[in-house]
């Protein structure tokens, strides 16, 4: 899709995801949770998503909500709302685990 005008985030939707995906792989697989360090792993992945994203489509403002979670059974609840352009505007969440964390990413697309 790189290069291509496309105005409609469910256009873009899956090469979003995957994108996503790759970036939270590049920079927490292998790593354990770390309380000390979860706030720069954050940043981290919210950097590199955002530089990524922004390849896929410049038709876009996008933003990234990362909640990092350690994995010791407890619940987390995440909810939002949001008033848009459904024809062209749009979300995905993408969710990342380890053996000691959980990454849940929530994406949106606001069609410039």
């Amino acid at each position: 899709m790189h290069g291509e005008s496309k105005y409609e985030f469910r256009q873009v939707k899956d090469e979003v995801e995957i994108v996503v995906q790759k970036a939270i792989s590049k920079v927490i697989d292998g790593q354990e949770y770390d309380h000390i360090k979860a706030n720069d792993c954050i940043q981290n992945v919210l950097k590199v998503c955002i530089d990524e994203l922004k390849q896929v489509s410049t038709n876009f403002k996008f933003i990234v909500t990362c909640h990092f979670q350690q994995r010791k059974g407890a619940a987390l609840e995440s909810h939002s709302s949001v008033y848009w352009d459904e024809d062209t505007d749009g979300s995905c969440v993408i969710t990342w685990e380890s053996s000691s964390l959980t990454a849940i990413l929530y994406v949106y697309g606001l069609a410039l």
